[in-house]
């Protein structure tokens, strides 16, 4: 004799090939939805009619959740039909067995934090719901539905940890009441130690420049992945005035320094100018930070022209100062030499 199987969310099991067996007992599930057992039998596996005995009353087993049973005298009345399908409950009441598990959904946070939601419902229906985690645009924690398609969307606080708690996200969650018709109010959400201990919140993108000992921090301002894309190029002005601009269809920033007046390139003034841009290729920069170190903040940085200083008698020494501003200034040799004449010769060479 085989084994009937009632799936989850169903209440009436699998076909059993009785072979013939005059006995019969179950093995009750320790989640079992109570109910008496009721029977369809059939002598060709195909055409299935409920069991009645004699008196024209319904077979019925009865049966007790973490129990096993012996069905003697319904194997008596069973064994004329090769083929059964044991149902949970009575042909105008069938009970829905749901099983002992609800579903889970972990999210890996990284660092070991991670974070366990249990639907609440056991069976498959909690299997239908769906769980996005995101990043809000804003330091509040929301947790939202779409019944149409049963998800849920957990939008994390962006600033403060501690509003990403895991008892933060269970109240909103049980507060939905359902999700596309499945019960929610018994969801569960439980962090790991690490999680706990540290709620993760999306940090924005940062870029450190550094020029020796001198450095500056730029921070994108928008949280989570998209300030990833914003590029920083950093070149020196024509001119002694600081120049911050967007090239078109970019999403990066060109920063021109004051090739003079090296307070002009002071922190303050950058992050003036790169916030007043507003967005690069659509990602805002109304909140792009701009910090100097102490050497930075003391001295900011102004290009210089390259020089050449060249000895031709003691005592005696010639500057030459290219009058490109920044390094690239630094790719112009300069050569003395003595002419075969009287008369002085200046040649230039591109290579």
């Amino acid at each position: 004799m085989g084994t009937a199987r009632i799936v989850s969310g169903a209440s009436l099991s699998t076909v059993v090939d009785t072979g013939g067996a005059k006995t019969m007992g179950i093995e009750v599930p320790s989640g079992w939805a109570a109910a008496d057992l009721t029977f369809q039998t059939s002598a060709d596996g195909v055409i299935y009619q409920e069991l009645h005995d004699d008196a024209g009353a319904a077979v019925t087993g009865k049966v007790a959740a973490g129990k096993n049973t012996s069905l003697d005298k319904i194997g008596g009345q069973v064994m004329p039909w090769r083929y059964l399908k044991v149902r949970s409950g009575t042909v105008d009441l069938p009970v829905v067995q749901l099983g002992n598990a609800a579903a889970k959904y972990v999210f890996d946070f990284g660092s070991s934090k991670t974070l366990t939601i249990t639907s609440g419902v056991k069976g498959r229906p909690s299997n239908g719901i769906s769980i996005v985690i995101t990043n809000a645009a804003n330091d509040t924690l929301a947790v939202s539905k779409i019944d149409s398609i049963s998800q849920v969307t957990i939008a994390l606080a962006n600033t403060t940890a501690s509003k990403n708690a895991a008892s933060a996200i269970q109240a909103l969650l049980q507060g939905l009441g359902t999700v596309g018709g499945i019960d929610v109010s018994g969801m569960t959400v439980v962090g790991s130690t690490e999680y706990d201990a540290a709620p993760p919140v999306r940090s924005a993108a940062s870029r450190i420049l550094t020029f020796g000992d001198k450095t500056l921090t730029v921070t994108s301002g928008a949280l989570g992945p998209v300030g990833n894309d914003i590029t920083l190029t950093l070149e020196t002005a024509a001119n002694d005035t600081l120049a911050v601009t967007n090239p078109a269809g970019t999403k990066n920033i060109l920063i021109k320094l004051a090739n003079s007046t090296a307070s002009k390139n002071a922190d303050t003034a950058l992050q003036t100018a790169v916030r007043a841009l507003t967005a690069v290729g659509g990602v805002s920069v109304a909140a792009m930070t701009v910090s100097g170190n102490a050497a930075y903040d003391s001295a900011p940085l102004a290009p210089v022209a390259a020089a050449n200083i060249f000895t031709v008698a003691e005592g005696k020494t010639l500057t030459f100062t290219s009058g490109v501003k920044g390094p690239t200034g630094n790719l112009i040799k300069v050569t003395i030499g003595v002419a075969e004449d009287d008369t002085l010769a200046v040649t230039g060479t591109e290579q």
